[in-house]
């Protein structure tokens, strides 16, 4: 009995985790499937088709999960003719938002930011859709608003805090980022 007691203390030691209170699986890992970015599709219809009831997408997710949405139709259609699907994309001009300190150069989904304070920190909130940089500095302001127009950000907000100033941007959707130090400042893609 003494035996089987400590060969199972044995064995439930050799297959212990060092700190069982961190989880398995980490948060940090993201799988992320890189494709080339949709341009256009065609579908040609059997000879039989008259009538198109619906069309529905199967697309994937941020976090992988795949998820499906169906465009109800009910029109009749040609079967000799192909069905076409194609994504434009809207072309967005250059934006560039300055404040006494800090520039911000905004394209399709990126945010140049013009400064030379270093990064303190950067995340994301939720609810609504939050992108939020701190910039290690002393400086002394009111808080600023500033509107974006025509652009994935809607707006910008600088907010002063104690050894540091805090930006937000005010995004139209989820996103996920990429922050690279470049010399003009910081580059900040969305995906």
């Amino acid at each position: 009995m003494k035996i089987f007691l400590y060969l199972t203390i044995f064995i439930s030691l050799l297959f212990s985790r060092e700190n069982p209170f961190k989880p398995v699986v980490s948060g940090d890992t993201q799988v992320v499937i890189q494709k080339t970015n949709f341009s256009s599709a065609k579908m040609t219809l059997p000879d039989s088709a008259r009538v198109l009831k619906s069309i529905t997408l199967n697309y994937q997710n941020m976090d992988g999960t795949i998820s499906k949405k169906t465009l109800k139709i009910n029109q009749a259609i040609d079967w000799h003719y192909p069905i076409n699907f194609y994504q434009k994309r809207k072309e967005v001009n250059f934006q560039q938002i300055s404040f006494k300190f800090i520039k911000f150069y905004i394209k399709n989904q990126k945010i140049l930011i013009n400064t030379m304070d270093k990064k303190k920190r950067a995340f994301f909130l939720i609810n609504p859709y939050k992108f939020v940089i701190d910039f290690q500095a002393n400086r002394s302001f009111l808080t600023y608003f500033r509107a974006v127009k025509n652009s994935f950000v809607k707006k910008i907000i600088l907010g002063n805090h104690n050894g540091f100033y805090r930006v937000v941007f005010l995004l139209d959707g989820r996103y996920s980022y990429n922050i690279k130090k470049v010399k003009e400042g910081y580059l900040v893609e969305f995906k």
